[in-house]
């Protein structure tokens, strides 16, 4: 009787990546700090230190995952120039996740930048709506009117 061991093949290649798990933390911190971003979008009109906080955190985790994942890909930005990704991450970011990618990277920058966008509007939104539900007290009779004179 032999025993034998069986590895069992990934299904997706992404998903065997070496570099996979710190863009699986990035995506996931990327979209808090989105709706952390949406639900502070809810009262403009009122000061916020979230209004530079939450970018420089965004710039800071897009900036320090371009550097973690050069390095899983095998390849080191110079130090020198590293501190260039966080200055300009706005642009960098992007350029590096399609030159690291091909052309998967302008679906990938797309993507994520659409849903990101799509859920801080969500967050503003549905905090708003229950703000003015629930803490300044419209009635559902007075919503849908809303809607209506709205609509038509």
């Amino acid at each position: 009787m032999s025993t034998e061991v069986v590895v069992a093949k990934p299904a997706l290649k992404a998903f065997a990546a070496p570099g996979f798990r710190h863009t699986r933390w990035f995506l996931l911190a990327y979209y808090l700090l989105f709706a952390i971003w949406g639900v502070r979008s809810a009262w403009p009109t009122v000061p916020s230190r979230l209004d530079i906080m939450v970018p420089l955190a965004l710039y800071a985790i897009a900036s320090c995952w371009v550097i973690v994942d050069d390095r899983a890909r095998g390849r080191a930005i110079p130090l020198l120039s590293q501190q260039w990704f966080f200055l300009a991450a706005g642009l960098l970011v992007p350029v590096y996740v399609i030159w690291s990618r091909g052309w998967r990277g302008v679906g990938y920058v797309a993507l994520h930048s659409v849903l990101g966008y799509l859920l801080a509007t969500v967050c503003m939104n549905t905090v708003a709506l229950f703000f003015h539900l629930f803490v300044v007290g419209l009635d559902a009779k007075m919503v849908n009117e809303a809607m209506h004179r709205t609509l038509a």
